[in-house]
């Protein structure tokens, strides 16, 4: 047997492509589904409709949101006309090729292709 068969060559981008690799592996390892609550706020007046956003967008407190929904209700100043409730899931995103991390690193952050592999 010869030893050229036992050997594996790492070069820069296969490093960086491993470390990424890596790490999200272990981030999918060490992930734990959470359930969480958002509002959604509308007024409507004279016809016109006003959305408000909260900032935070998402509520990991349930008894909290419970507090939020009781306090609207109980005031008699807002009406709740729906609560929802779904399971929204995320695609994985599509791996990134070394090619494609120079090209993108490149546009957006505007580091040379070779610094970016270093």
């Amino acid at each position: 047997e010869e030893t050229s068969d036992k050997i594996l060559s790492w070069g820069p981008c296969q490093f960086a492509t491993l470390g990424f690799i890596v790490d999200r592996a272990w981030k999918m390892e060490k992930f734990e589904a959470e359930d969480f609550w958002g509002i959604s706020c509308k007024v409507e007046r004279h016809g016109k409709t006003a959305a408000f956003d909260w900032a935070r967008s998402r509520l990991f407190d349930r008894p909290m949101c419970t507090v939020l929904y009781e306090t609207v209700v109980e005031s008699g100043v807002a009406t709740v006309l729906a609560i929802d409730e779904r399971e929204k899931r995320r695609w994985r995103p599509l791996p990134l090729a070394t090619v494609a991390l120079q090209t993108l690193a490149s546009r957006k952050l505007r580091i040379p292709a070779e610094e970016t592999m270093q």
